[in-house]
Order: C-alpha cells, then sequence, then structure tokens
C-alpha cells in the first residue's frame, strides 16, 4: 500500500532504489547503537553482495515498477507464490525431499497464479494498462521478484556464521551498489508530495530494514519453510487496505486466485 503512495510522487525505479537507500541507511545506525560491525572477510561480503544485490534490491526494484499497473492486492497475492518458490529451490539447493502431494500443491498454487494474471491489469495509477497478452508482463515480473526473495531466504539458510544485523545491513549496504546509480537517474523533477515522503521512510525503515532483520532471525532460527508460511497472511491484510484506504476494486478472480494459491500452500506443507 505505501508503495502504491509512493508512486505518487516518485517514478518506480527512485521508489526501488530509495527503500534500499533508507533500508541500509536505517540498519547502519541500529548496527552501530548495538556495537556491531559490518562483515569483514572476502567471503563474508561476496555472500552478502549476492542477497544484497540480485534477491533484494533488484525485487524491490521490481515491484514498485509492477504496481504502476496491477493493484496492490494482486501485487500481494503474486508474492503468495514465497513459499510455493522456496518450495522447488529448497529441493535443488538444500536437497530437501518433496513429496508427490507437495507437488500437488505447488501446481494448485500455480493454477490460482495463472488465474490472476488473466484477471488483467487494473491499477489506480495509470490509464494506458496493458492489453491483450500483454496483460501478463506485470505479472511475470512480480513472480521473477517473489523467486528472487524466495531465492534469498534458501540462500540466508546456508549463510555463514554471522550475526542476522551484521549480515542484513551489510548485505543492503552491498545493494547501494545498483540503488545509488538507479536513483540518480530517476531523481524527481520537483519536490513530491510528503505523503509520498513518509511513505517511503516507512518502507524503507519498517518494511524492510527492521523486518527482514526479524526475517533473517527467524530464517536461521526456524528455517526458510517455517519464515515463509507469513505470505499466508500478506495478500489478506494487502486486501483490505488496498480496499479501504486506495479504492482499489476486489473481483471474484482475485478471491479465487487467492484460494487456489492459499490452498497449494496448505497442500505443500504437509
Amino acid at each position: 500500500m505505501f508503495s502504491v503512495i509512493a508512486l505518487d510522487g516518485f517514478s518506480p525505479m527512485a521508489v526501488g532504489s530509495l527503500r534500499v537507500i533508507f533500508a541500509s541507511a536505517f540498519l547502519l545506525i541500529i548496527l552501530k547503537v548495538f556495537g556491531q560491525s559490518l562483515v569483514k572477510s572476502r567471503s563474508h561480503w561476496k555472500f552478502v553482495t549476492v542477497y544484497g544485490t540480485a534477491f533484494s534490491t533488484l525485487p524491490f526494484l521490481a515491484l514498485p515498477w509492477a504496481l504502476q499497473f496491477v493493484s496492490s492486492s494482486a501485487a500481494a497475492i503474486s508474492f503468495a507464490s514465497i513459499p510455493l518458490w522456496v518450495l522447488v529451490l529448497s529441493r535443488i539447493f538444500l536437497k530437501l525431499p518433496i513429496t508427490p502431494l507437495k507437488w500437488v500443491g505447488f501446481a494448485i498454487g500455480s493454477i490460482g497464479l495463472i488465474a490472476l494474471a488473466n484477471t488483467g491489469t487494473n491499477s489506480i495509477h495509470t490509464g494506458s494498462n496493458f492489453s491483450g497478452v500483454l496483460t501478463v508482463v506485470p505479472y511475470l515480473i512480480l513472480l521473477f521478484a517473489a523467486l528472487g526473495i524466495a531465492a534469498g531466504g534458501v540462500q540466508l539458510q546456508t549463510a555463514p556464521n554471522i550475526a542476522p544485523l551484521s549480515l542484513i545491513t551489510s548485505a543492503f549496504f552491498a545493494g547501494n551498489i545498483i540503488a545509488v546509480p538507479v536513483l540518480l537517474m530517476s531523481l524527481p523533477k520537483q519536490w513530491p508530495p510528503m505523503t509520498s515522503v513518509l511513505s517511503l521512510l516507512w518502507i524503507g525503515i519498517i518494511a524492510t530494514g527492521l523486518a527482514t532483520v526479524i526475517r533473517g532471525i527467524l530464517i536461521k532460527r526456524e528455517g526458510i519453510l517455517f519464515t515463509s508460511t507469513n505470505s499466508y497472511i500478506v495478500p489478506v491484510f494487502a486486501s483490505v487496505l488496498g480496499a479501504s484506504f486506495l479504492g482499489e476494486k476486489l473481483t471474484i478472480f482475485h478471491g479465487f486466485a487467492y484460494l487456489m494459491v492459499v490452498s497449494g500452500l496448505l497442500i505443500s506443507r504437509k
């Protein structure tokens, strides 16, 4: 919801890049407060750079671009696919067994995502949405972003022995390799509305910086499969907030897609 509000004053690339920049600035302050430091060894920097660029910054740049064309509710349902991606990636990279029932759940959830893409583009931000077969483009971008976040979660489970706060802060610091140049190329031509500025601060500090540290701690303690279950409730909150504060319209297709994704997730957990 706050990403949609931020788009009133910033370009999509500015929203995504400032999200990373604000998160890294906030985390550097918190790191200093707790007397910790950024990672030091070359191997650790390689690890956090991959996480901070490919699995954090790029997905965060993709999301606001897609929100030009799809509602926040639809985007949240697309991001509910993260546990499904985690399932597949865990099998490939962590060698975790996947039962036939889990594959059935993956298939059901995928049907829901396909149904969602067929609803078309319906953002409140533009009157020139994609048409025809191109309506799937924003959803494909969202799915690739969800895949990136899922891959980051799987990578975190294999992280070396680094304090979560130090690891996440270092990763977002490395993400500025992409975020800063992108921001310099997408600065707004005039001062944006205060609501957009405050929304970006919320996104960067709370929804990204603080939330990612909590997520990293949970992944290290409980594992990525457990932690990814928060994706069950994200679409519910996003739909309620989008309908209440953004005037977004929910359709029967949104409900069908969400039920299919959640059904697939529940089956895949068995």
